[in-house]
């Protein structure tokens, strides 16, 4: 930047504020650099403690499915220990009765009339004059 006015304060002003505008953009500049690496090795350090956090959570699943794998074993030999061995069982063996020989319907005859009391008419009752419930 040449001379300039500035409105602001109205004061005639030389190069001195391009120097000073580099100079800030440097520091700018050297700043951000600095966050941005500070950032990159904040990240990289989470993504190792997180690999590090599941290595340890995957061995203490699989060491306590091996503890409790090794006490069931341990209680399944303290109970085959203590009872006895079961004594063998002749199986029953059960004659079915022969089933009774359907009879065998001529095609030709007349069908059968069934007169038991289930297929009696039902008696109908009038709805009229009749005492109903309390008669």
């Amino acid at each position: 930047m040449a001379d300039h006015y500035c409105p602001m304060c109205g004061v005639h002003h030389e190069g001195e504020a391009e120097t000073e505008a580099v100079a800030e953009v440097a520091a700018v500049e050297e700043i951000t650099r600095a966050d941005v690496e500070i950032a990159r090795i904040n990240a990289d350090k989470e993504i190792r403690l997180a690999k590090i956090a599941a290595g340890i959570a995957e061995s203490e699943t699989q060491i306590e499915a091996a503890h409790a794998e090794g006490r069931a074993e341990g209680m399944q030999d303290a109970l085959d220990a203590v009872a006895p061995d079961p004594e063998p069982v002749a199986p029953v063996i059960v004659d079915a009765p022969e089933p009774d020989p359907e009879p065998v319907v001529d095609p030709l005859a007349p069908p059968v009339m069934d007169s038991s009391p289930e297929h009696e008419k039902p008696k109908r009752s009038s709805h009229g004059m009749s005492r109903g419930w309390f008669g």
